[in-house]
């Protein structure tokens, strides 16, 4: 048997072969119908951010976000990866939010903004959903846009 690296993730196939989301009416990549049952699989590659900063982060990974972020080791995960952004006046916290997408208790916020609808500020308790063309505000004109 083959030992699986990296995250395990719960997901719906479709036709294809392609993992979704299990909350996913139809395929992500190719539209097709999805089945029923739920199986546990590698979690995919589900794209990119893009700082304002001009960085790209593959979204293969747990992701923390902030002027000098840390990643807080937890069982059975892999470490996040750390993207530093700038912050000369402080306004970003050291670890910001993570790209789930989560405010981890910054001091000024998070601002998600999706094409179409009202600019939401996250609540530390609730972790949103990205979606490709979201924009999240971290402050100090540092931004990130999710794309797929």
């Amino acid at each position: 048997s083959q030992t699986a690296v990296g995250p395990q993730v719960l997901a719906v196939l479709c036709e294809k072969g392609h993992p979704n989301p299990t909350h996913a009416s139809s395929c992500r990549i190719c539209s097709s119908p999805l089945s029923s049952s739920s199986v546990t699989v590698p979690r995919p590659d589900l794209g990119r951010i893009i700082l304002s900063t001009g960085e790209e982060v593959p979204l293969d990974q747990d992701i923390i976000i902030g002027r000098r972020p840390r990643s807080t080791p937890t069982a059975g995960r892999a470490p996040a990866r750390l993207a530093i952004v700038p912050s000369p006046g402080k306004k970003i916290s050291r670890s910001h939010c993570d790209v789930r997408l989560h405010d981890l208790g910054s001091q000024n916020g998070t601002l998600l903004m999706r094409p179409g609808q009202a600019p939401v500020r996250l609540d530390g308790s609730v972790a949103m959903v990205l979606t490709p063309g979201d924009v999240v505000e971290l402050g100090e004109n540092i931004s990130f846009r999710m794309e797929a």
